[in-house]
């Protein structure tokens, strides 16, 4: 049961963590335009919006 507790808790500290990550990300990334890096990116800057 230790190991189980054990395991809850690092599971809920990751995701807490990981959506941390994720909203700050959001945040900066919508101040300021970046540039694509990833080539499906880039494609998609390539078509335009939509």
């Amino acid at each position: 049961v230790a190991v189980l507790q054990r395991e809850n808790r690092l599971m809920t500290t990751a995701w807490y963590d990981l959506s941390g990550r994720i909203q700050s990300n959001g945040v900066s990334l919508g101040r300021r335009r970046q540039e694509p890096k990833s080539w499906i990116g880039k494609q998609r800057a390539l078509v335009g919006p939509g």
